[in-house]
């Protein structure tokens, strides 16, 4: 008789994040839907980024705005997202819309 052994099997590891941006890369564009609370979209439109932001809370209220480049749109989303609902913020994966500038340094003058 013999007596098998084996290692048990690893749980997968779950994501921290329950929300996360979504790129379409056909059309240079980056959206964040959560069903009943906000809608955002960050999308390049003759060399400039627009966003268009939609919050669903007693009625509907929007937001609009551009910006030079995807990192200063993507910080105003953020920080829209950040001001109005912070518990849905820290569950939010914005890698997708930091990737293509993540690691970038950028000097301002002074």
């Amino acid at each position: 008789m013999s007596l098998i052994v084996s290692a048990p099997k690893k749980k997968e590891k779950q994501s921290p994040y329950t929300y996360a941006w979504v790129s379409d890369s056909d059309v240079d564009s980056y959206s964040l839907h959560i069903a009943g609370v906000i809608t955002q979209r960050i999308w390049v439109q003759d060399g400039v980024w627009c966003m268009r932001t939609t919050v669903y809370n007693n009625g509907k209220s929007g937001f609009a705005g551009h910006r030079p480049t995807l990192e200063e749109a993507a910080k105003a989303s953020d920080r829209l997202l950040y001001k109005n609902f912070p518990h849905v913020w820290t569950v939010t994966d914005a890698r997708a819309i930091i990737d293509p500038w993540r690691g970038d340094l950028r000097f301002d003058e002074i």
